[in-house]
């Protein structure tokens, strides 16, 4: 049963959080609950049986000072050029931990593309869009969650670009 595995901790959100968002907005997803952590991407896809370029991270910036998530291949970096360059805005700077915790409100390294304490615009890497479903960090270390790009795209209105190195 799901709920022993999302029981609220603490004042961190928590993937109970991300799934009662989805399911209130009718968004058709699916949680996957590891028994620990896995502490790389290859380790995810292994556990969860899928290939490394399946899995998808969430990162925090900042443009001009509004926060902004951006979902992006775990095996890739993103690229704050190619970010200035789309939005002619040259004030884009990665979220420090603190800060990025702050913001969403998840533990750090656990942030989901959705559910976030505060508002974040969204941007997708135009790689994410190749793929039939995405699997990310669903709010806790051992919580990954099953989402269709089409459907993360809907939700949070994301631009689609080209943002990784």
């Amino acid at each position: 049963m799901l709920s022993e595995h999302f029981s609220k901790e603490d004042d961190m959100k928590q993937s109970v959080d991300v799934h009662n968002f989805l399911k209130n907005k009718d968004v058709p997803h699916e949680f996957f609950i590891m028994e620990t952590a896995a502490k790389t991407t290859e380790q995810t896809a292994a556990i969860l049986g899928l290939r490394p370029k399946e899995v998808v991270k969430s990162v925090i910036l900042f443009i001009d000072k509004k926060p902004t998530i951006a979902i992006i291949p775990s095996s890739k970096k993103i690229s704050l050029e190619k970010i200035k360059k789309a939005f002619s805005k040259s004030d884009i700077v990665l979220a420090s931990s603190k800060t990025a915790v702050k913001t969403t409100g998840y533990i750090l390294n656990a942030t989901p593309p959705v559910a976030h304490e505060t508002f974040c615009k969204t941007i997708v890497d135009e790689s994410c869009m190749k793929l039939n479903v995405l699997y990310t960090i669903g709010g806790e270390m051992n919580a990954m969650l099953k989402i269709r790009p089409k459907d993360l795209i809907k939700l949070t209105s994301a631009k689609i670009l080209d943002i990784t190195k």
